[in-house]
């Protein structure tokens, strides 16, 4: 196994641990932090929000849940990657053609920086 694949399968082991992990209630507020920072989601902006103190937080929260949820939404319409269906999903390639969600996309990053407008930070 080449260097690359095996920092990939550890980074997605550490992703796949953290959103497990997350939902456990016997850790620490703190530790809970750090996995909600290592895989944000949907269901970990609320604990990362608490901790935000600027506006730059704030901001890297919701850049963050956005992303992480785009690239998992494009992966299943994709069929998966690598580690869902080994070489043959990634020699198949990829139908490039639907930009469609490129519009979907502008609008809920515009929808997120709007939200941002009243956000009461204390520091910055």
């Amino acid at each position: 196994m080449c260097v690359r694949s095996a920092l990939s399968v550890s980074f997605l082991f550490i992703l796949f641990f953290a959103k497990l992990t997350f939902a456990q209630t016997s850790l620490s507020e703190q530790d809970r932090l750090v996995y909600a920072a290592v895989a944000p989601s949907s269901q970990t902006i609320s604990l990362l929000k608490n901790a935000c103190r600027t506006w730059e937080d704030y901001l890297w929260a919701e850049v963050s849940v956005l992303c992480e949820e785009r690239q998992e939404t494009e992966l299943a319409r994709l069929g998966g990657g690598f580690w869902e269906n080994g070489v043959e999903g990634v020699e198949k390639g990829v139908d490039s053609s639907d930009s469609g969600g490129e519009e979907d996309w502008k609008k809920e990053v515009v929808a997120s920086l709007e939200k941002l407008k009243s956000v009461a930070v204390s520091d910055g």
